[in-house]
């Protein structure tokens, strides 16, 4: 229609831009407000139920280095009972007063362990593992076999000729009162 002009200018008005604008500074204040309570709850978590451990020794090496650190979880074992293979931080012989070791369950309760001829046995049969730390040249207490009693765990550095653990007399075996958690990260 000659001589009628549209009163639609196209685009986006300066009201619309505002309004896109206010939403997008919306989104970003709630997800840096969501971020900040994460970390904050993470921070909580990890400082009452979690522990942090310098290894001061090398009996895990391969699995762990001296001097690395790694995260404990406190929570794990007042749910549930460890199994073989898990790497637990533990009170040497339930001192709180010692420093806290980090070693591998090798054997739970009911189970026979021995060393013979630098072979360490559990009811009997060789334990699989690490072909380079199998041979073993101190049998420490378990030169003759030692029944597990009821909730005693023996346990073992992954690095056996370089640890001190439950073949010493001064760890023996590990009661879950002296357990303080599960290991569950090693920061590099």
């Amino acid at each position: 229609m000659p001589g009628k002009k549209s009163s639609y200018a196209g685009g986006i008005t300066f009201y619309q831009t505002a309004a896109v604008r206010h939403d997008r500074l919306r989104s970003f204040c709630s997800w840096l407000a969501c971020t900040a309570a994460g970390i904050a709850a993470a921070a909580v978590c990890v400082y009452f139920w979690g522990l942090q451990i310098t290894m001061m020794d090398r009996s895990m090496v391969p699995a762990f280095a001296r001097n690395q650190q790694v995260l404990v979880d406190r929570l794990s074992y007042r749910f549930s009972l460890p199994e073989a293979g898990d790497v637990i931080a533990f009170y040497p012989g339930g001192n709180e007063e010692e420093y806290p070791q980090v070693r591998r369950v090798v054997a739970v309760p009911g189970e026979t362990v021995q060393v013979r001829d630098g072979v360490f046995l559990i009811n009997g049969t060789p334990r699989p593992g690490n072909e380079e730390y199998l041979y073993i040249t101190d049998e420490g207490t378990i030169a003759s076999p030692l029944l597990l009693g009821e909730n005693e765990y023996f346990v073992l550095g992954d690095n056996t000729n370089s640890s001190e653990d439950s073949r010493s007399a001064s760890i023996g075996t590990v009661l879950p009162s002296y357990m303080i958690g599960k290991v569950w990260l090693a920061l590099p």
